[in-house]
């Protein structure tokens, strides 16, 4: 018996959307409260404006996000039951007209929801051009997600299966870095540890929820677009697995039977990262560079994934042929690990010649010394091949970061520790960036549109003096007595240094404490984005005699004469 059309059957369509009517019902109720209703309760254009926003950033993620995976768990279903998929192979349809008239069910039940919940809100009179937006991007969602959940369901031959698959995949790349970045930061000296973007694109729902908004309703469409395009491909991937798939695969935990040993594999990975960074957090405390632990909990971890994958494959505990290739993996951790400990090929020493970097920056404490100057940038090398050089005993500490900008338009970034420099090169780092934040309050000084919120306290033993200064003393004790000295080298820096900060109590004669607070602009509003840090505290040995007069001239002034 032919079937009339071959490539789409609306009684299966129309089956599938009444048999479960619940997924997209619920879905529509759902909608409904989050969008529709809080705008039409809302007092004003911008409060309604407002609650589309706030649905259209989150909520339509969350929920394209969560509803794709019930809709494939419904209406692919059947492939997960040895007698519905026996009963559906005996129809007179072909495997393209079954899975595209499911398919087309299972978007139904996502689209359908947004549609009537975008209308209503547009019949509201409220933000309709905004409604309409919101509605474009969750069908563009839920297109990618369904898509890729359709791509999970063809995957395994199990139901409960299909949502934890079809979730690890969507985070799986920048987990699966996360936890690498965790491993090598304990073995690979130098090694950062940051996520790339790439990591991200890779991993659909992170990235749709990071998308950056830029003042615009909605965030970069042609992003959203692709991955549109992403989940159509998808779509089409699971419809090849579909006209191959076999019958028996039905309660299998991976269908696909080329797929098996790469399950393996990836499951046996992913199983040794999670297992070595959770012993070596609770055992070592996340103490750096002890090779030996890691890959022993490496190898441990990798053999317990290797042993649970195998029964997950089989549904079986017997598991001991498959183990015969497991000592190929055990040798790649060993030579990996190995290879991190003596410095990771080169990676941990690797220094950019100078002319092939446009600027360096070196960070300390949360200071840090940029520079584009040809001049400056050997010095920053000269401190980066003392730092690439100590040996992983000499670390602990704070971090210093160093980072090139390279004039290939690409960026080479490395983290040490602070131990691993010798007296004088963490003396000529802290000159740097004491060079670097002297720059940085002469800025700050020239900006006659900053708020300065400006505190001092004097310390002489365990007593303290607070002082309560003008915006214009505060300007005038900056740029006459801080600034001058600082560039005497009577006035160190001390806050947040990596030295740690000098108690008052250790020489009362000596040391003295100022703060200051700039971080605001005229109009009030927060300058997250300057460049310098505004807060910090010094050290003022009687030798600074600007600030040290301008102090105490403050304090003559106050008409107090006694310490706190």
């Amino acid at each position: 018996m032919r079937c009339g059309m071959s490539f789409f059957n609306a009684t299966v369509y129309k089956s599938s959307l009444k048999r479960f009517w619940p997924v997209w019902a619920g879905l529509t109720l759902i909608l409904i409260l989050l969008l529709p209703l809080p705008v039409l309760n809302a007092w004003s254009p911008s409060r309604a404006e407002g609650v589309i926003l706030g649905v259209g950033s989150f909520g339509a993620v969350v929920l394209a996000f969560g509803f794709s995976a019930v809709a494939a768990m419904t209406v692919y279903g059947w492939m997960y039951n040895a007698r519905s998929t026996g009963f559906t192979a005996a129809l007179p349809l072909r495997r393209e007209g079954m899975f595209l008239s499911c398919a087309l069910a299972g978007y139904t039940m996502l689209a359908l929801p947004g549609v009537i919940a975008a209308l209503l809100t547009m019949l509201s009179g409220a933000a309709a051009a905004l409604a309409a937006q919101w509605l474009l991007k969750y069908l563009l969602l839920s297109l990618l997600f369904f898509g890729f959940a359709s791509l999970c369901a063809f995957l395994t031959g199990t139901l409960w299966v299909l949502p934890v698959v079809y979730g690890l995949l969507n985070v799986a790349v920048v987990v699966l870095w996360l936890l690498i970045a965790n491993v090598l930061t304990n073995l690979l000296p130098g090694y950062a540890g940051e996520v790339p973007q790439a990591a991200y694109i890779l991993s659909p729902v992170v990235r749709v929820m990071m998308f950056q908004w830029d003042g615009s309703p909605f965030p970069d469409w042609a992003g959203l677009l692709g991955y549109a395009a992403f989940g159509l491909i998808c779509a089409g991937l699971a419809l090849l697995l579909a006209k191959k798939r076999r019958m028996e695969s039905a309660t299998d935990t991976v269908a696909v039977s080329w797929l098996k040993p790469v399950f393996r594999w990836v499951f046996s990975v992913g199983f040794a990262l999670c297992f070595s960074n959770l012993l070596y957090l609770l055992i070592l405390d996340d103490e750096p560079y002890l090779v030996v632990p890691m890959t022993a909990f490496l190898l441990l971890g990798a053999f317990l994934g290797w042993v649970i994958a195998e029964m997950l494959v089989r549904k079986s505990y017997k598991v001991g042929s498959s183990l015969k290739t497991f000592p190929i993996l055990a040798l790649l951790i060993i030579l990996l690990t190995v290879g991190c400990a003596k410095g990771g090929f080169g990676y941990s020493a690797r220094i950019p010649a100078p002319e092939r970097v446009k600027s360096a920056q070196i960070e300390v404490g949360g200071y840090s010394c940029v520079t584009d100057d040809p001049s400056e940038i050997p010095g920053i090398q000269t401190l980066h091949r003392e730092l690439a050089a100590a040996q992983p005993g000499q670390m602990g500490g704070r971090d210093v970061y160093i980072e090139y900008e390279l004039t290939s338009g690409g960026a080479l970034r490395r983290r040490y520790s602070l131990a691993g420099l010798s007296e004088e090169g963490q003396e000529e780092l802290r000159q740097m960036v004491e060079r670097e934040l002297a720059e940085g309050l002469e800025v700050i000084l020239s900006d006659n549109n900053r708020t300065f919120n400006f505190y001092a306290t004097l310390y002489e033993g365990e007593e303290y003096y607070n002082f309560d200064l003008s915006e214009e003393q505060g300007r005038k004790l900056l740029r006459d007595g801080v600034l001058p000295d600082w560039r005497a080298g009577t006035l160190r820096l001390v806050s947040g240094w990596a030295f740690g900060p000098v108690s008052a109590s250790e020489e009362p004669e000596t040391f003295y404490f100022l703060n200051y607070d700039a971080w605001f602009r005229g109009d009030g509003r927060y300058d997250a984005d300057f460049r310098y840090r505004m807060y910090d505290q010094f050290q003022v040995t009687p030798e600074a005699k600007n600030t040290w007069e301008l102090l105490q001239k403050y304090r003559r002034e106050t008409g107090k004469e006694s310490w706190g």
